[in-house]
């Protein structure tokens, strides 16, 4: 189970769609679509919060079906309790994949920085440890 915000997950939805497209081994297929159920589940329950808050700070807009509309006085107060809301935490299944899993699938890097709670790089050397006057920070510094 991953646990990122309802923010970064929303972000990431367009890169999971992407990859909903490509094709994959069964084994990453499947670890794939669970993830991707997953998500779609907490998109669901975000976007039910969304409409309650419109509902709550806004009208229903004449002759439009069931469209709302957030009132211009209450806009503040409702850019409050939606970053609130993206900063909430969102559950979603599996575990990191590592991005040899994901073969020749293409991804533009906007949409592959989105995953970045999701696809790892386990070829990625460690980053080099920090110096300070030439010392590393467990050396002595004198």
């Amino acid at each position: 189970m991953r646990t990122i915000t309802l923010g970064e997950l929303q972000a990431s939805v367009p890169a999971l769609q992407q990859l909903a497209t490509e094709k994959f081994t069964a084994k990453v297929a499947y670890r794939l679509s669970r993830i991707l159920k997953s998500a779609e589940s907490e998109m669901t329950s975000l976007k039910t919060a969304h409409f309650d808050l419109v509902k709550k700070l806004g009208v229903k807009v004449e002759g439009e079906g069931d469209q709302w509309r957030v009132l211009p006085e209450n806009l503040e107060k409702f850019n409050e309790e939606m970053a609130g809301l993206l900063g909430e935490a969102a559950h979603v299944w599996g575990d990191p994949l590592d991005i040899s899993l994901l073969g020749e699938a293409e991804l533009e890097p906007r949409l592959l920085a989105a995953l970045d709670w999701l696809i790892i790089d386990s070829e990625q050397p460690e980053p080099a440890p920090e110096l300070v006057n030439g010392k590393t920070a467990g050396e002595t510094v004198n």
